[in-house]
C-alpha cells in the first residue's frame, strides 16, 4: 500500500473483503489474500494481518488527505514510508521497517 500511495493514487480498493477458507468466491485460480477469512466450519470470521494493516491506514489517512514528499538520509533501504498532509492541515507519515531490527526515528 505505501508504494501505491507513493505514487499519487487517489484512492485504495480492496476488492475482496472476506473469502471463505479456501479463498472462494475468488475469479483467480490461486487463493488471494483478504482482510477477513469465513470459516463456515466453525461460523466465524477470522481478521487476517491485512485486516489490521487497512485499518491502520484507514485510521489516519482520511479521504482528501493528499501525499506530499519525504526524504530521509539516514534509513535508506531501511524504511518504505509515505506521508500525506489531511484537510485538518495535519500530516502523517506511515512507515514500515523493512528489517527485523528496530530503527529510531526520531534521533
Amino acid at each position: 500500500m505505501i508504494q501505491t500511495l507513493q505514487h499519487n493514487v487517489s484512492g485504495w480498493v480492496e476488492w475482496n473483503l472476506a473469502l471463505d477458507t479456501f479463498g472462494h468466491p475468488n475469479r483467480d485460480i490461486k487463493k488471494g489474500d483478504c482482510p477477513n477469512c469465513l470459516s463456515c466450519h466453525c461460523q466465524r470470521v477470522l481478521q487476517e494481518s491485512n485486516f489490521y494493516v487497512l485499518g491502520q491506514f484507514s485510521k489516519y489517512i482520511v479521504p482528501d488527505s493528499v501525499r506530499v514528499d519525504i526524504t530521509s538520509s539516514k534509513t535508506k533501504n531501511s524504511l518504505n514510508f509515505v506521508a500525506l498532509e489531511r484537510p485538518d492541515n495535519s500530516t502523517v507519515v506511515v512507515v514500515y521497517n523493512l528489517g527485523s531490527n528496530p530503527i529510531d526515528l526520531v534521533s
